[in-house]
């Protein structure tokens, strides 16, 4: 009630990006919590769109523990490991908000080689279009420091097809 009162509205990454001097709030959320998932009629009653960053190593129907675990361990992440399901994230996208790319593993991309990178980066991508049924145009790299990805990553993001690229 916040920004709407103060004349924001929620936005999805193309209409954030749309008019500039438009005021718009872009809500995002990173990584793979099943929590996300909870949270879905409290955005709905308060009219908000986000947009979810979805890492897919670990979907709870397709991914081993070892996977999950291993996942959570790469986060840092000490709290409860359950992680999105493949019908969650399409109940997310159905619901109206917007299921963005976060890489298949969530690694630094500048740690890895260019390959291994954009080859999981494209892995996320296709992943999660084949869950969603739908192309995945959105994307967000781990991590968020400019120095975790570069202008080589952009162009291939931009070639696979990416309309926008977050930090």
């Amino acid at each position: 009630t916040f920004f709407r009162g103060a004349g924001y509205r929620f936005a999805g990454p193309d209409d954030f990006l749309e008019d500039p001097e438009e005021n718009c709030v872009f809500l995002s959320f990173d990584d793979n919590y099943q929590a996300w998932y909870d949270a879905l009629d409290l955005l709905d009653e308060s009219g908000v769109e986000a947009t979810f960053y979805v890492n897919t190593c670990a979907i709870r129907e397709r991914s081993s523990a070892t996977d999950i675990g291993s996942y959570y361990d790469r986060l840092g992440y000490d709290g409860p490991r359950q992680p999105l399901s493949s019908a969650e994230i399409r109940a997310i996208a159905d619901a109206g908000h917007t299921v963005g790319s976060h890489t298949h593993s969530h690694r630094k991309l500048t740690a890895m080689s260019f390959d291994d990178a954009v080859t999981d980066i494209a892995t996320g991508k296709a992943e999660l279009e084949a869950i969603l049924g739908a192309p995945v145009c959105h994307f967000a790299y781990p991590y968020g420091m400019r120095r975790h990805f570069d202008e080589r990553l952009r162009s291939a993001c931009q070639s696979m097809g990416f309309r926008t690229i977050a930090n």
